[in-house]
């Protein structure tokens, strides 16, 4: 799926409202603009909220992006996903079947602007590994679930994620 989200923050009489939306349609931000003003006259104000300034000094770059993430075509991740399954259910004889592997991601740029003139944008990438296992034994069973993620797809381990899963079910 793709999806072109937006964040609304806002200063109201002090209060600070904020808001999200999933599109970018001119309908969508005319409602996320509502909402955040909305929720701002619920909120007590605050004399140390404040927006950020534009800065000449430039940020810290960020390395948050793995090229390997995009374009590593799906079948290998539908392989890294199945290389989890298969490390849980050989990791201990207990472990009868999982319920859940799964491998997530998502990619994009994130840009930030406010009234004060501050125009930042950097690029991330976020990958994860989760799975959730059964381990029966003398006719009870127990489930188990863990999760790994990063910004690398390199930095996931699906064999040790595999193992950890098994143990604690």
């Amino acid at each position: 799926a793709e999806t072109t989200p937006l964040a609304v923050r806002l200063l109201l009489d002090g209060r600070m409202g904020f808001s999200f939306a999933t599109q970018l349609t001119p309908e969508a931000v005319r409602r996320a603009i509502q909402f955040a003003s909305g929720t701002a006259r619920c909120l007590d104000a605050d004399d140390h909220y404040a927006f950020p300034k534009t800065t000449a000094t430039p940020l810290p770059a960020m390395n948050l992006y793995d090229p390997r993430v995009p374009s590593t075509p799906d079948e290998e991740k539908i392989k890294l996903a199945l290389e989890l399954e298969a490390s849980s259910l050989r990791a201990h004889r207990s472990v009868k079947r999982v319920r859940k592997s799964a491998y997530e991601e998502l990619f994009g740029t994130v840009y930030l602007a406010n009234s004060n003139g501050l125009q930042l944008s950097y690029s991330k990438t976020y990958c994860s590994l989760s799975l959730m296992a059964v381990a029966e034994k003398g006719g009870e069973s127990e489930n188990a679930w863990d999760f790994q993620f990063s910004s690398f797809l390199d930095d996931l381990d699906a064999e040790a994620l595999g193992k950890k899963v098994a143990r604690k079910a």
